[in-house]
């Protein structure tokens, strides 16, 4: 926290408004892995900056540090949880180093599409679900929202299911939900931060990375590896969470100001979202990559193995069964 107190005397002092006084009262340093781009995700954290400063009245001055400059996405979580970073944007699958609870929202064949996932994200019941995780941490969920389906890159085209076995794949954290699935695949789980990616696929300790078309494009991964296809019934979930020792400084008043406005920006995010779809593939395109579907057949053998692994994974925790079920119901009352 940095808090800026203006001293002034004499006719100097009579001439401050109590407005001037409180301004730029606290600093929310925004850890971002991600470069600054004109994307949904960015469109959401500019909103969330914006709402703040005003919500607040200049009170609370939200920094925004892009691509990893306040450390990977493991020291800034960590960060977080010690209270010397107030925020960070994170891969949901990380989070399950603050809290395992996270780990529901790696969960695939819940949803129907994206708009479906971000619909069951904002019911009530799901949000009151947000509101426990993190307690232990001393972290709160600013947001969690899809973005974009997931999908798999690699040097060597990956045709369907058979195509998997062998392979060393990056995935966003090392949450059983995201790596079971992918055992029972016969692939390899290894868990990299976005920035080591891209090494890693050039020197061959990875065959391929998790991720979604905005990160192969901004992260330039077409230079070592071009083919690319989507993981049926996966969406990437990202989110931000805050220090609870920042809130706590802040005060009752100016938190909420902070959860308010993380909750307004969400429209912005959906006003891009359905348009990054188009515009990623086309620069994936653009820069001589290749991306694929499943077909059929594959598709189907695909969602019955990991439906399997996922299943396997509930049984072994009641916790994340009973909070898969609050998803689950969540995803059947926001169906269309």
């Amino acid at each position: 926290m940095r808090f800026t107190k203006i001293a002034a005397t004499g006719a100097l002092a009579l001439a401050l408004s109590a407005g001037s006084l409180a301004a730029q009262d606290y600093t929310l340093k925004f850890a971002i892995p991600t470069p600054a781009a004109e994307d949904s995700v960015n469109a959401w954290i500019h909103g969330f900056e914006k709402l703040v400063e005003q919500k607040t009245q200049g009170r609370i001055d939200v920094q925004l540090f892009f691509g990893g400059q306040l450390g990977s996405i493991p020291t800034t979580i960590e960060g977080v949880a010690m209270g010397t970073v107030e925020a960070a944007f994170t891969l949901i699958g990380f989070l399950s180093s603050v809290d395992p609870r996270y780990q529901v929202l790696d969960a695939s064949g819940l949803f129907q599409d994206e708009a479906h996932a971000n619909r069951a994200f904002r019911d009530p019941e799901v949000r009151a679900m947000f509101a426990e995780f993190g307690q232990r941490s001393r972290t709160q969920l600013l947001a969690a929202f899809t973005n974009g389906q997931t999908a798999l890159v690699s040097r060597q085209p990956i045709a369907g299911t058979g195509s998997f076995d062998g392979l060393k794949i990056r995935t966003g954290g090392a949450t059983p939900l995201v790596n079971r699935p992918l055992e029972a695949l016969g692939a390899s789980p290894v868990s990299l931060s976005i920035g080591e990616v891209l090494p890693a696929l050039q020197t061959g300790t990875i065959d391929a990375a998790v991720a979604n078309t905005q990160v192969f494009v901004n992260f330039k991964y077409g230079d070592v590896a071009d083919q690319a296809v989507y993981l049926p019934g996966n969406f990437l979930v990202v989110g931000a969470i805050i220090s609870q020792d920042f809130l706590d400084r802040i005060g009752p008043e100016l938190a909420e100001a902070l959860q308010d406005a993380a909750a307004e920006a969400l429209p912005r995010y959906d006003g891009m979202n359905a348009e990054d779809r188009a515009k990623f593939e086309g620069l994936w395109a653009e820069a001589g990559g290749t991306l694929r579907q499943f077909d059929p057949e594959e598709r189907a053998r695909y969602l019955e193995v990991t439906r399997a692994a996922t299943e396997e994974v509930l049984d072994q925790n009641p916790q994340l069964r009973a909070d898969y079920g609050v998803l689950a119901d969540a995803a059947r009352r926001t169906a269309e």
